[in-house]
């Protein structure tokens, strides 16, 4: 019978390590993390931070909980490891929300392993390590690298679509701000339009979008600094600089196939404090005034 990857345990490799090796591999456990650590924010100058106490101690919680773990399983191989699990996630996150790769991460942990390898392959002899035993505990060691790695990934994974949905909420308040009654000020919508890292353009044109009917709804595909809302009782897109893109008609056509659109012309952004009301009366006016463009 085939077994897939997802029905074979990913702690398999423990079972044919000796678990005697936990109590003498234990008493260690302190110095070597030391080491890894040491060698960590040595090769790795992103991480070495000794102003930030919070940021050097999620560095050691997630070193000194790898070893244990690692050692517990050596000990138990069905024992739980989800404390070390969600350590590592908390670091993908953490990876993320700083807008690092995780190659950065991934680089730590070959380095932490490499200290672990180096310490245990000058001591096999001391413990009289056979090498059917020593390989046992190189593949523990990958498998191990592999489990913490895919923690990571998830926490990683998951702040990059929080950030993701943060980032469009922010564009959907701006484009609000942008055609709210009455116009909200120039210093608001600088700031939100920051956060949502929007660039105030020069100048602004409002497309008004309605499903064609007959077809199947299908969302416009879009430049990222196009300012959309599908949803709102009147979907429509704010596009910045519309003329660079051969006009907000022309362009609207090759993105919003499966719409209606009607397309105002641009209107300068200036002077400053009248972009947001000179957005919303483009749009206002639209639907009533705009050459229909499809």
């Amino acid at each position: 019978m085939t077994t897939t990857l997802q029905d074979r345990s990913p702690l398999k490799p423990w079972v044919g390590v000796p678990s005697e090796l936990s109590e003498i591999f234990r008493p260690h456990l302190d110095g070597l993390a030391e080491e890894m650590i040491e060698e960590i924010l040595a090769g790795i100058p992103e991480y070495s931070r000794p102003q930030d106490e919070e940021y050097a101690r999620l560095v050691r919680l997630a070193v000194e909980g790898a070893l244990r773990q690692f050692v517990d399983l050596i000990m138990d191989p069905d024992s739980s490891w989800e404390q070390v699990a969600a350590v590592y996630r908390e670091i993908g996150w953490a990876e993320a929300r700083e807008g690092r790769s995780l190659d950065i991460l991934q680089t730590s942990m070959r380095l932490g392993a490499r200290v672990a390898w180096r310490r245990l392959a000058a001591e096999s002899e001391q413990y009289n390590m056979s090498r059917h035993t020593l390989a046992s505990l190189a593949e523990a060691i990958f498998a191990f690298l592999d489990e913490i790695a895919r923690a990571a990934t998830e926490g990683y994974t998951k702040a990059r679509e929080q950030e993701a949905g943060e980032l469009e909420h922010r564009r959907r308040r701006l484009l609000d701000m942008l055609l709210a009654e009455p116009p909200a000020s120039s210093q608001a919508v600088a700031d939100l339009a920051r956060l949502a890292q929007w660039r105030v353009p020069r100048t602004v044109a409002a497309v008004v979008l309605y499903e064609r009917g007959r077809q199947p709804f299908s969302h416009p595909s879009l430049p990222p600094d196009v300012l959309s809302d599908v949803n709102r009782r009147e979907p429509c897109l704010l596009v910045p600089d519309p003329k660079g893109r051969g006009g907000a008609g022309c362009w609207s056509r090759r993105c919003a196939t499966g719409w209606r659109r009607w397309a105002r012309r641009s209107v300068p952004r200036t002077p400053r404090s009248r972009c947001g009301g000179r957005a919303r009366r483009c749009r206002s006016r639209a639907a009533a005034s705009c050459r229909p463009t499809g």
